[in-house]
């Protein structure tokens, strides 16, 4: 018979710890396991960033519209005068030569304006152009030095998927056929060349098949000595 001394008592504070940390160890590992299996899944389906190695465009290959609205778009605002101006003489011009207002019927149109309303009309089908008479009004604007209007009116025919304008504004950009000052463009550009010489192409402008065959042998001469833009239309020649 033992005495009351050596009797086990009923918890032992040491062995109800053990489940307990164990428990918690146990949670531990699989939040740990759970948030591997998270970052595998994200690498496994991660879109691979893709590198641009293309050379950047060349000023020259930017289209010229849009370039014009650039330049317009970064001239400085014309300083404002901090004179203060009596109302009253505002009104009387007191010039030699008294300037008339311009009239609807007299006033010279703005660069671009005469082409703009022609493409409205021609758009809403007020009035009605052939494919030769569209390159006609374009060689007028640039007979009268309206080189904007030549080329707005072409750019809008040819992308319509007129071939004649388009064969008429790839001549512009060719190389081997761009005439300085005789249009809106700064230097040539082959690219703009080979897109609209597709086009025309495409609606069986003979013509514009065989400047193809000339400017890919000229791009090829280009790219051998190094031209970047050149070896990078060839890349992209169809």
């Amino acid at each position: 018979m033992t005495s009351s001394d050596s009797k086990l008592p009923d918890e032992y504070p040491s062995d109800a710890e053990i489940p307990h940390n164990s428990g918690r160890l146990r949670v531990t590992i699989e939040i740990a396991v759970a948030a591997l299996i998270l970052v595998g899944i994200y690498f496994m389906f991660a879109p691979e960033e893709q590198i641009n190695l293309e050379p950047p465009l060349k000023e020259s290959q930017i289209d010229p519209i849009i370039r014009a609205q650039i330049d317009s778009a970064n001239q400085p605002e014309h300083p404002v005068s901090n004179k203060v101006v009596d109302p009253v003489e505002s009104e009387i011009d007191t010039s030699p030569n008294p300037t008339v207002p311009d009239t609807p019927t007299d006033r010279v149109l703005k660069e671009g304006e005469a082409a703009r309303t022609l493409i409205s009309r021609l758009r809403s089908k007020e009035s009605t152009f052939s494919s030769d008479q569209i390159v006609d009004q374009a060689i007028a604007f640039q007979q009268q030095g309206h080189l904007t209007d030549a080329y707005l009116l072409l750019f809008y025919a040819a992308r319509e998927g007129d071939g004649p304008a388009a064969f008429a504004l790839g001549s512009m950009h060719d190389p081997n056929h761009f005439v300085e000052g005789n249009s809106l463009l700064d230097n040539p550009d082959a690219y703009q060349a080979h897109k609209w010489y597709l086009v025309a192409a495409e609606k069986d402008i003979t013509a514009a098949q065989k400047r193809l065959q000339v400017l890919h042998s000229t791009t090829e001469e280009q790219a051998k000595t190094g031209d970047l833009a050149a070896q990078r239309l060839l890349l992209n020649w169809q």
